[in-house]
């Protein structure tokens, strides 16, 4: 069975986490019952799965697309060589543009200046030209093809919620007659951990040990759902789902940092 995984950091278990959790999130253990390839990439744009599909999917018996925010923008590959880069810097990561960043990004103390200009022209061209009527609109209908041409193929997962506010307006959804494989988005589950982790602290990305944003617990759940979904084609994810977590413990495995005993 080949299985083909595409999508953002919730897919992408190789960047971010340490290692030893890397090794337990939900496409590892895929990849140890399976033959895996994963083409999924943190903080990439949705175009950049599309891309990834459209040249690798027939390689494959299944397919596993998470799809990701859709105001995420890829800089052209013809200048990429302009953005700054480090020996300990994987370049992949910063092709992407999230227009809601408010800050610029820096590599060894200095500012990549035309990172941070392509930020500024995309915070100008969400605030013109894109609106969330409009995005929900393109997303629901890039479901709908997804759908139609890989059937049950393909287990469609989506990591934002689908709710007013969201990245997915329900309207379309239904306009369309399309909806996701999971009913609880995967950003639910690590929003739900979120408060395990770093209880009333601020979040801090450099301080959260998970792979792929979520703890072992939920990559389990998540892992034997696939397991079933490949052998039957049925697939739920749901609220009830959700593991119920012992503070102290996820604490204590998840939280990069000493801190005193007062969160408790």
């Amino acid at each position: 069975m080949k299985i083909g995984i595409f999508g953002d950091s919730f897919t992408d278990n190789k960047n971010g986490g340490d290692p030893i959790y890397q090794e337990t999130a939900w496409p590892q253990l895929l990849a140890n019952k399976f033959d895996v390839t994963n083409y999924g990439m943190a903080g990439s744009g949705l175009e950049f799965s599309l891309d990834q599909i459209y040249h690798h999917a027939d390689e494959f018996d299944k397919i596993i697309f998470v799809s990701t925010s859709p105001q995420r923008m890829t800089i052209n590959e013809e200048h990429r060589h302009k953005l700054l880069n480090d020996d300990h810097d994987d370049m992949r990561l910063h092709h992407h543009i999230r227009p809601a960043d408010s800050s610029g990004r820096k590599v060894n103390g200095k500012d990549d200046k035309f990172y941070n200009g392509c930020l500024k022209v995309a915070q100008q061209y969400s605030d013109i030209f894109v609106n969330n009527d409009h995005l929900d609109q393109r997303v629901a209908l890039i479901w709908k093809a997804l759908k139609a041409h890989y059937g049950n193929k393909l287990l469609l997962l989506y990591m934002a919620v689908p709710e007013v506010g969201g990245y997915i307006g329900q309207k379309y959804l239904r306009r369309y007659n399309i909806w996701p494989d999971n009913e609880m988005s995967l950003y639910d589950i690590c929003d739900y951990e979120n408060d395990f982790i770093f209880g009333s602290n601020t979040y801090e990305y450099e301080y959260d040990r998970r792979s792929c944003h979520m703890t072992h617990w939920h990559h389990n759940i998540l892992y034997e759902k696939m397991v079933h979904w490949v052998n039957s084609g049925e697939f739920s994810l749901t609220q009830r789902d959700l593991v119920d977590l012992k503070l102290k413990e996820v604490y204590s495995m998840y939280y990069g940092r000493e801190w005193n005993d007062q969160i408790f």
